[in-house]
């Protein structure tokens, strides 16, 4: 009998032990993969050591200088953040569990106050929603952000932020773990377990001139933000979102060029002129070494001297799968930044509704994702501390100080309007019926706090009876008692605790006409 270890080694199998070849293909060495001598089994921090200063400074030139990566960044800042950014929702609950209006109010006005740019960060720059917007924008070109938490007497709420460059955060910095002292990986100082206890941070960007000697500080982690996506264990720093798409976004942008250059050549230079031997004999013709040109102008005509010949110049540019080879390789681009390809390059040709529903869909999946991050990361943890400060400073005041009660809030995202909003408001309206959603959970969807609306519809209400107008929400054609809504006599006729329960349900509602032809 053959034996079959013998018979794959004398067929070059990759490891004398295993007796045979790779069990996966993607592991064979063959001729097809000679090429493929880069990949390598090394630490998260290994990778990244070497390649992050190089890595952050293309990500950088592509912000700066390539439309689709300056596109990218514009799509976090407006998708991930939006307009009025991440929203506190403080949610601070009486003893008998229903919201404490008054409180809460004070503390989100207290929150509203300090994220004008005079408060939030120390050099008085930028308001609270304008930090997020750069936090995101930092973290996907230059990989993470750095956030100082500052407490400063003297402020209004005795705390403001600190923007740091990731710069200041020295990647070749590295001390190996000796005895009674923590370790140090790419400037961060960790613990036995990978904690960041830590960061040794240059007191001024390192490539600035005219300054004295740059001085490297230790600054403790407890008021450090240091975020950035984690993609293996034992990470300590983050890598540009676009070093997937580097190398496509750079030479997509050289194709480009090359072709406008050959377009603007094309269009510079007509065509050549040549004569023919037998011109030679001609007394009459140009000499052979002058050089022959004619300056033309729209719809005119020229006669060519004796011997002489005009041949046009037809470069093909560009040429006819230029078109298909660019959505190609933006579609490549959008796959490794995670975004649909409509989006980053503006193209909705081929998009029907069903093909868009279907691509926003997971689109804002991914965004909801990246909101929720924020919140986890950097807005719960600053509001913490703001919040220490606010009542120390004394610019919050609250009946005591139990932390535990007042800490209650949550952040609201921007929202995602449908794209039909017509059947979208109809399928809530089912799910409400249904009792499978709520109208807090829906106005929250939307990025709007359902309190505000409550207060908002009753102000109008107040308003409009005041003036003597009447108002309406019935989008029906007829009242029927299948859209009236609760009689505002059988409510007044109910146990007042029954009525307290169902007010903030009558509240949303109660611009609904009853049966009686009045407004609840």
């Amino acid at each position: 009998m053959r034996n079959p270890f013998r018979a794959a080694s004398e067929l070059g199998g990759p490891a004398a032990f295993t007796g045979g070849s790779s069990a996966y293909r993607g592991a064979q060495s063959n001729r097809f993969t000679m090429d493929w001598v880069l990949a390598s089994i090394q630490s998260a921090d290994q990778e990244t050591r070497a390649d992050l200063r190089q890595l952050r400074a293309r990500s950088r030139e592509l912000a700066r200088n390539n439309e689709l990566a300056t596109k990218y960044l514009h799509l976090l800042e407006e998708q991930e953040i939006g307009e009025h950014g991440m929203r506190l929702q403080a949610t601070v609950k009486r003893p008998d569990n229903m919201l404490d209006r008054g409180i809460n109010q004070r503390i989100e006005d207290a929150w509203h106050e300090w994220s004008e740019p005079a408060n939030c960060t120390v050099d008085g720059g930028m308001s609270f929603a304008e930090v997020l917007a750069l936090n995101t924008r930092t973290r996907a070109q230059d990989g993470e952000y750095l956030i100082r938490m500052v407490p400063m007497a003297g402020r209004a709420f005795g705390f403001a932020l600190q923007i740091l460059d990731p710069d200041q955060l020295d990647e070749q910095y590295n001390e190996y773990r000796g005895t009674g002292q923590n370790e140090i990986r790419m400037g961060v100082e960790i613990d036995v377990w990978g904690r960041p206890v830590a960061y040794w941070l240059y007191d001024r960007h390192p490539a600035e001139s005219g300054f004295t000697r740059r001085a490297r500080e230790r600054k403790s982690a407890e008021f450090i933000i240091h975020d950035f996506k984690r993609l293996r264990a034992g990470q300590t720093r983050g890598v540009p979102w676009f070093a997937p798409a580097l190398f496509k976004l750079r030479m997509i942008h050289g194709y480009e060029e090359a072709e406008v250059v050959g377009m603007r050549g094309a269009a510079a230079q007509g065509g050549f002129f040549t004569r023919s031997p037998e011109s030679a004999q001609d007394p009459n013709a140009p000499k052979a070494d002058q050089q022959y040109s004619v300056d033309v102008e729209p719809l005119s005509y020229h006669a060519l001297p004796p011997g002489w010949e005009y041949q046009e110049r037809d470069p093909k540019h560009p040429n006819d799968a230029y078109n298909e080879f660019h959505k190609a390789m933006i579609r490549g681009i959008a796959n490794g930044l995670n975004v649909s390809y409509a989006s980053l390059a503006n193209d909705l040709t081929q998009v029907n509704f069903s093909s868009i529903r279907a691509g926003l869909l997971n689109e804002r999946d991914a965004w909801r994702r990246l909101q929720q991050h924020d919140i986890t990361h950097f807005c719960t943890p600053v509001y913490r501390t703001w919040f220490a400060y606010a009542q120390l400073s004394g610019a919050l005041q609250l009946p005591d100080r139990n932390r535990a009660r007042w800490l209650r809030h949550r952040f609201l995202p921007r929202g995602f309007p449908w794209v039909d909003p017509e059947k979208d408001s109809k399928a809530n309206a089912l799910q409400i019926r249904m009792g499978l959603n709520s109208r807090t959970r829906l106005a929250a969807e939307q990025g709007r706090d359902f309190e505000e609306i409550l207060t908002e519809l009753a102000m109008e209400e107040a308003l409009a009876a005041e003036i003597g107008v009447t108002l309406s929400t019935d989008t029906s054609t007829s009242n029927s008692n299948e859209n009236a809504g609760p009689d505002s006599e059988a409510f007044d006729d109910l146990p007042e605790s029954l009525r307290a329960r169902l007010m903030d349900s009558r509240l949303f509602a109660h611009l609904q006409p009853n049966g009686n032809g009045r407004h609840g």
